[in-house]
């Protein structure tokens, strides 16, 4: 049985109990729950929020007002951040002024950084003459640049001057470093003996290397010797070396003497080493040839060693009686 005491009656004789129950005799109840404590706040927030399942018939006055005066503040947030979905007819008069004043503050950072969505027509005198003073400092900034945005026709006398000193500047370092972007056009008499020179200096340095880029016309006589004498002591060094480049046609008769030494040195060592592919036993001398057998005794029969010097023997007269008679060789 349910105890129900006095204090669970109203004076209507219902129960103030959050459970109801219905007793059919004696053996079946049925329990029905009463609404959750947030389900009503629940409502709100789908409400608030725009979801489906709002259900506004059930939202009290007191959150109607909540719900309006949500609405009301995220409107005033749309129009201070210059959104089209701001509604300002529903703005308070501060509001208002508070939102005009950042449309305003907005408007004048477009103009200050030179963006085109800038109304001037909005700006104050005093904005109008800081737009006016960062708009002159930004055409001087691209003027000096060399840019092409540049607007000259804005610039003022003293600023024009600073100008064209830059530009010329530039210009003859473009020059002097021989870049295809230099305008001869606007050196002094000075400045283009200076880069003369400094052409004619580069272009010396071009024909010592040997640079395809070495334009010979541009050399006086000094300058064309001094080349051709660097040229032919690389092309000494290369034969002397025994490179494959070597011009045995470009060095003197005295130089030649050098080179012969050097590829008869070469080439005894190549013999005395056993690069035979690379040795001439026909250029040795009689002594050279005697040094390079003893080299392939070690390691060898005597008979071995003894068929190789006389092999060396046959070949090197052979050789010494062809150069004598001046035959070519079979």
């Amino acid at each position: 049985m349910l105890s129900i005491g006095p204090n669970t009656m109203t004076s209507g004789g219902l129960c103030a109990v959050r459970v109801l129950f219905l007793c059919v005799g004696t053996s079946l109840c049925l329990a029905q729950q009463a609404p959750r404590p947030d389900a009503a706040d629940s409502n709100y927030e789908r409400c608030l929020r725009g979801l489906a399942g709002c259900d506004v018939g059930r939202l009290s006055s007191d959150d109607m007002s909540r719900l309006a005066e949500r609405s009301h503040r995220r409107n005033f947030e749309v129009c201070r951040v210059g959104s089209a979905a701001c509604d300002p007819t529903v703005l308070r008069k501060e509001e208002l002024a508070d939102v005009q004043l950042e449309a305003h503050r907005r408007n004048l950072d477009r103009c200050l950084g030179g963006l085109p969505n800038c109304d001037p027509a909005s700006l104050s005198e005093s904005d109008a003459r800081r737009m006016s003073g960062e708009r002159r400092k930004r055409n001087l900034d691209r003027c000096l640049e060399g840019s092409a945005q540049c607007d000259p026709t804005s610039l003022a006398p003293a600023e024009s001057q600073a100008v064209g000193n830059t530009l010329r500047k530039r210009n003859l370092d473009l020059c002097m470093n021989g870049s295809s972007r230099c305008d001869p056009v606007i050196l002094t008499p000075e400045e283009a003996s200076v880069i003369a020179n400094s052409v004619r200096r580069r272009n010396l340095d071009l024909c010592r290397a040997g640079s395809p880029n070495c334009d010979p016309t541009l050399l006086n006589q000094a300058e064309a010797a001094q080349v051709r004498g660097v040229i032919n002591e690389r092309n000494l060094q290369r034969c002397i070396n025994g490179a494959a480049n070597c011009d045995p046609l470009a060095f003197s008769a005295r130089h030649g003497v050098a080179v012969a030494e050097a590829r008869r040195a070469r080439n005894l060592e190549n013999c005395v080493n056993g690069f035979f592919s690379k040795c001439d036993l026909s250029a040795l001398t009689a002594p050279e040839l005697a040094s390079v057998a003893p080299q392939h005794r070690r390691g060898n029969s005597s008979s071995t060693y003894n068929s190789f010097a006389a092999l060396l023997s046959l070949i090197w007269w052979s050789s010494a009686i062809r150069r004598s008679r001046h035959l070519k060789p079979i």
